[in-house]
């Protein structure tokens, strides 16, 4: 993202493209499950168009990844540049992120009229085919993890002495510093990989304040797309 941050969400979006989706593309180089990518995305059009059709878009709201499933099925290479971006403005009002991923959430589920093309697919190996069917399958993935969180807090709460009232003050203690570390520990490493990234891309650092509460800040992230779906 560009790198003027006005407020803590743009500084995440960064993590999340910069260093998250970063790492997420180059897994995908070894599965060879690349995936189109927003305003950094390049292609030929000649051949696309001598492959798929005269207009190779469709009308998914998540236009790229629709493009990325016609050229997967028509044998199109698509790699990733690991040493190449591009700068886009990120969001700085929650809601217009919300909506922003709400579309993208739509359009994933859009992408699932392909799904049947995908299975019978011989073009496709294995595990292509699972690769797309994660990707496909996230939205519902991500529904089924908020149930369940809802469902345990409101099991937490409604049954606090039953299942905490037998614990020492101590041990509460030790068991609730246990699961925020646990919460945590990927959010940590994301915000080291984040800080080697700038280093090593010559993009301007974050303060030290900015650092230590990233953990936090992705987390922060997270409860806003608990509300996308």
């Amino acid at each position: 993202m560009y790198p003027h941050f006005k407020n803590w969400l743009q500084i995440l979006q960064d993590i999340e493209f910069f260093s998250i989706n970063y790492m997420a593309q180059i897994m995908r180089m070894y599965t060879k499950t690349v995936g189109l990518s927003g305003n950094g995305q390049f292609f030929r059009l000649k051949p696309t168009i001598d492959k798929i059709s005269a207009h190779p878009w469709g009308n998914a709201l998540l236009d790229d990844y629709e493009l990325t499933i016609k050229m997967m099925l028509k044998k199109f290479h698509v790699d990733y540049m690991t040493d190449t971006y591009v700068y886009q403005e990120a969001l700085t009002s929650p809601k217009r992120f919300v909506r922003q991923r709400s579309r993208w959430v739509q359009g994933d589920l859009n992408c699932l009229k392909y799904l049947l093309e995908i299975i019978k697919s011989r073009i496709l190996s294995r595990t292509q085919k699972l690769g797309i069917y994660y990707f496909l399958l996230q939205p519902w993935l991500d529904f089924l993890a908020d149930v369940a969180i809802i469902i345990l807090t409101t099991i937490a709460l409604t049954h606090w002495h039953n299942l905490y009232g037998h614990l020492t003050l101590l041990t509460f203690s030790l068991v609730m510093a246990g699961l925020v570390v646990f919460s945590l520990f990927w959010r940590i490493i994301f915000g080291i990989f984040y800080y080697r990234d700038l280093a090593h891309y010559h993009e301007p650092p974050l303060k030290k304040h900015q650092l230590a509460l990233l953990p936090l800040g992705i987390s922060y992230m997270y409860v806003i797309l608990f509300l996308v779906l």
